[in-house]
């Protein structure tokens, strides 16, 4: 869910990415880090969009220590983030809560 998922629709994923500094209505001026981060992508591919879950599921699992050996295809289908993206090194520091509003 982003703050702006009614005004992005079915918009292509370049317009929605935006640009930094543009101060229009886009993933990299909006106020969530997700979103930002989602902004840093080149393209939203299934490769992309499974090395962000890999990645996110990583973080949840060092963060909560969630175990997902139970949950039918939690892990990412044969993606898994890079060494030099550590899925716990650009997450941590996030508060909870931090950015809505």
């Amino acid at each position: 869910m982003t703050k702006w998922n009614p005004w992005y629709s079915n918009k292509a994923f370049r317009d929605k990415k935006g640009a930094f500094g543009s101060g229009e209505k886009c993933y990299a001026e909006a106020p969530f880090y997700q979103e930002k981060e989602i902004a840093k992508q080149d393209d939203w591919t299934m490769e992309s969009i499974d090395a962000r879950r890999a990645k996110l599921l990583a973080w949840a699992r060092d963060r909560w220590a969630v175990d997902f050996s139970d949950v039918d295809g939690a892990g990412a289908r044969d993606v898994e983030p890079d060494e030099d993206d550590a899925a716990g090194d650009e997450l941590d520091g996030i508060e909870e809560g931090a950015g809505e509003g």
